[in-house]
């Protein structure tokens, strides 16, 4: 849609927690997984670059935890629906979607946080409630 690179290391170095949607099927992917992992690229380029330029003060790179929030917890809280949405917490409302861990794309499982942010995809989905 020609908006350019989100500015996603300019709103975490400003205090904002970025969250992630999906609005416009018909130029980017329609799911979340791969939103996570174009987050997830995208912010470990910025890094890279500006450590390559000589900036001694290049932010850290977002952990795959992170990421998880922007598309959970953050999102909820964009929409103020932070108190009855966006962790599995008892009182709040949630969907819960279980995947299969037993595909190629995540072997070996050592970290599932991390397998869910780089590895996975909707074909690791199995049950959605």
């Amino acid at each position: 849609m020609g908006h350019g690179i989100p500015p996603m290391q300019k709103a975490i170095d400003t205090g904002i927690r970025p969250s992630l949607s999906i609005d416009v099927e018909t130029s980017v992917p329609n799911d979340f997984f791969a939103q996570m992992r174009t987050a997830f690229s995208l912010q470990k380029r910025e890094v890279w670059e500006r450590r390559h330029a000589g900036d001694a003060n290049a932010p850290k790179f977002l952990t795959a935890r992170e990421v998880l929030e922007f598309a959970t917890i953050e999102g909820a809280r964009a929409n103020g629906l932070d108190k009855k949405i966006g962790t599995l917490t008892p009182g709040k409302e949630a969907d819960i979607i279980i995947l299969r861990t037993d595909r190629l794309n995540v072997m070996p499982l050592n970290n599932a946080v991390g397998a869910v942010v780089a590895n996975m995809g909707p074909q690791n989905v199995d049950t959605q409630s």
